[in-house]
């Protein structure tokens, strides 16, 4: 900061002062204002990757979905830790010697045999029984009770009444 004389009133006055104290007279230029500055945004294109992307998005969800619903893998893995009861292992179809039976989970069994297709019911009705009702191979209807055993993809049948006969059924795959 320098000392000027005031160019009106000639005292002595710092050449940073606006005026002069003694008479008023300006000093110092006037400070100019700065330029409004310009603030530019630029906001993102909205276009054919966004649009790409979500479909990309849901092209893998989709398929995710279908991995883990639709494929044995997904069935095994929901199934991990639920525990099937027999009935529901019993549904579908098994081949015997002679025969297949197919049990369906509405409660219809359906038996192919070599000679004719049978179609009947079944349901469980105990600890491991089951009751079978089935058109008689010539005329009438066979019904009556068999205790069951399940093992892995082996099912067993066994007259109830004291038939000393066990029929032997493969699940088929």
């Amino acid at each position: 900061m320098a000392l000027i004389s005031c160019p009106a009133c000639s005292r002595e006055v710092s050449s940073m002062a606006p005026t002069c104290p003694g008479c008023g007279h300006p000093i110092a230029p006037p400070l100019r204002e700065a330029p409004p500055q310009r603030i530019v945004v630029q906001q993102p294109r909205s276009g054919a990757g966004g649009v790409l992307g979500c479909l990309f998005l849901l092209l893998l969800l989709a398929g995710g979905a279908w991995l883990f619903f639709g494929t044995d893998l997904g069935k095994q893995l929901l199934g991990a830790g639920r525990q099937l009861t027999d009935q529901q292992r019993i549904v579908g179809k098994w081949q015997g010697n002679m025969d297949s039976m197919e049990f369906l989970s509405n409660g219809d069994l359906v038996v192919y045999a070599a000679l004719r297709t049978n179609k009947g019911t079944w349901k469980m009705t105990g600890d491991q029984e089951m009751q079978l009702d089935l058109p008689g191979i010539f005329y009438g209807r066979i019904k009556g009770d068999v205790k069951y055993e399940l093992d892995g993809d082996t099912l067993k049948l066994t007259p109830v009444d004291g038939a000393n006969v066990t029929l032997e059924y493969h699940r088929e795959k």
